[in-house]
């Protein structure tokens, strides 16, 4: 069995800075017109091969949730599993990699 994990549960503060709160995104989320055009589409994609695909998130958890309901086919919909870190903002991702791992 072929397992992929993906960590995405930073915080972006880099990308994000200077930003207002209620702006900020998911860095692995953004896109500027297709939905299809984000980074962690494209990690999926390049991951289908799995036939599991882990997905540590942490912070805007839900608008991870929303896009992998709203956005992904179903093949690769079927093949997610969303793991939530809650400490991803005073962990480092050594630590969402742990939580990929043990689910």
């Amino acid at each position: 069995m072929k397992i992929v994990i993906i960590t995405v549960a930073g915080v972006s503060s880099r990308f994000n800075k200077d930003i207002p709160e209620d702006e900020k995104i998911l860095k692995c989320l953004y896109f500027e017109e297709d939905s299809k055009d984000t980074l962690i589409y494209q990690m999926l994609k390049k991951s289908s091969y799995a036939d599991e695909i882990v997905i540590v998130g942490g912070y805007k958890y839900s608008d991870l949730e929303s896009y992998i309901e709203e956005a992904l086919p179903q093949d690769l919909k079927d093949k997610v599993t969303l793991v939530y870190n809650e400490h991803y903002s005073d962990l480092s991702s050594g630590y969402s990699l742990y939580l990929g791992i043990d689910c």
